[in-house]
């Protein structure tokens, strides 16, 4: 029986020494050249392969990559910079990549005849042109990271297979998650932590002079994935659509529309404000559309959140007054094929909450969330559509829907390097 044991135990360490050795790992760090700051979230990918992966927040990344791949090319982009291109034959050692920024004058730019909102309405009309009509799949990376008052109170990592049945389809995108994992070293929520203390100490005696047992304590008082949405919200982005109201012809009129001073001969960039809240959000960012296709391939967008009068109003009477809502929105498509095919989307949201006491000091809490949704992989010959049994619900724990039949491991998987 031993010898069987033995006989397992070296199976398996023979299947991961055989996966180590059939991976190379790429390190560096990519900044701005001119000033030497990190850039976040720059896209490193092979220009034969459809694998890449993205920079953290200092700009530092670790690209996994077959052993065997020799004669390919990496490339490092970031918006609003040129590409870097280093051959993988001639990378020895960590890689410092330095970013030179579009240095262009908009003076200096092609005249353009037309307002800016022509160009968004060209770039429009060429979305089934420019974007898949075939169904494909994407294995991505997933973070979210939760902070109250700079401390973490949530991280949670995940791996998402995602199958596109038709990217212009209304049938919605079908994710099955393959790796999860959690931070346990983190914070307990502290807002309001004295009321709910008291609370439970009621609930306690209450159970006591029952005879039933204790109810199990929260460790915090706000329902964080409740609060913030959870994995739901970046995974239900679908691609650019004229759904955004700053790309909709029709509400064209309640924005200001402007060409911004990175825009290249490559690349227009179209700057947008919105004039007034459009449902409860005040918009302003920018468009990246390339020239040569007319496609978006970028999204930059920024928004100020106005809180419905219903949800003021719950919150008037509970004593809780919401200070500060801001959301940020970052897309980025990689083409392929001449094919535009999501790349990276990013979500940061931070809110200022304060709750409203009588006879002591007003209890303030400023929290921040970071979705982070990175493709690693496409499949863009015969995707297989995932098995409803198998497909992600966000309402759900992660820990009750992992469906890791292909044996990942977080070895094999391209993440964003740990800070």
């Amino acid at each position: 029986m031993k010898k069987i044991h033995l006989l397992c135990f070296l199976t398996i360490a023979i299947c991961f020494e055989s996966i180590a050795q059939n991976n190379r790992l790429i390190t560096g760090t990519i900044t701005n050249l001119e000033n030497g700051t990190a850039l976040p979230f720059a896209s490193i990918s092979l220009k034969k392969q459809l694998i890449g992966t993205v920079t953290n927040e200092n700009g530092e990344f670790g690209f996994l990559i077959p052993e065997n791949i020799v004669d390919d090319t990496l490339v490092a982009s970031y918006l609003g910079y040129y590409d870097q291109k280093i051959f993988v034959g001639d990378i020895k050692d960590q890689l410092y990549i330095k970013l030179q920024a579009n240095l262009f004058a908009l003076q200096e730019v092609v005249i353009r005849p037309m307002p800016p909102t022509h160009y968004i309405k060209v770039a429009v009309n060429k979305f089934e042109e420019n974007y898949p009509n075939a169904p494909f799949s994407t294995e991505a990376y997933y973070s979210e990271k939760i902070t109250e008052n700079n401390r973490f109170i949530m991280h949670n990592e995940a791996v998402f297979k995602t199958y596109y049945p038709a990217y212009q389809d209304t049938i919605s995108n079908q994710n099955q998650l393959f790796l999860y994992r959690n931070e346990k070293k983190v914070h307990k929520v502290e807002f309001m932590s004295d009321k709910i203390k008291k609370e439970k100490e009621k609930e306690k005696k209450k159970a006591s002079k029952k005879g039933l047992e204790d109810a199990e304590d929260d460790e915090s008082m706000i329902d964080v994935k409740e609060l913030f949405g959870g994995p739901g919200r970046i995974l239900g982005i679908g691609g650019i659509d004229n759904k955004d109201p700053f790309l909709d012809s029709t509400s064209f009129k309640k924005f200001h529309y402007s060409f911004n001073e990175k825009s290249t001969p490559d690349m227009m960039v179209i700057s947008y404000k919105s004039k007034k809240f459009i449902d409860n959000v005040k918009h302003n960012g920018n468009i990246f559309i390339d020239m040569q296709t007319d496609a978006i391939v970028a999204i930059e967008s920024h928004g100020i959140i106005n809180m419905s009068l219903a949800i003021k109003s719950i919150l008037f009477i509970m004593g809780i007054r919401i200070d500060k809502s801001n959301i940020i929105r970052k897309e980025k498509y990689r083409q392929i094929n001449d094919i535009w095919y999501p790349e990276n989307i990013q979500l940061a949201m931070d809110l200022t909450i304060t709750k409203k006491n009588m006879f002591q000091e007003n209890e303030h809490s400023d929290f921040g969330i970071n979705w982070v949704f990175s493709v690693n992989k496409f499949e863009l010959d015969n995707p297989v559509p995932i098995a409803l049994e198998k497909r992600f619900n966000s309402k759900n724990e992660f820990e009750t829907q992992v469906f890791n039949e292909n044996g990942l491991s977080w070895s094999e998987i391209n993440i964003i390097k740990k800070e």
